[in-house]
């Protein structure tokens, strides 16, 4: 295994609050963009 060392100089709880920040905005969005296609598919039908 390699060694980086920015990873030591990074704080674990930033980057987990950062990438569950991201997961969560991208997990939203998705969300929305399946309810509105499963709104129009019920119209649809």
């Amino acid at each position: 295994m390699y060694d980086f060392p920015f990873m030591d100089c990074t704080p674990i709880p930033v980057l987990e609050n950062l990438i569950g920040f991201f997961l969560s905005v991208f997990f939203s969005d998705i969300l929305q963009i399946v309810v509105g296609e499963l709104e129009r598919f019920w119209q649809a039908t």
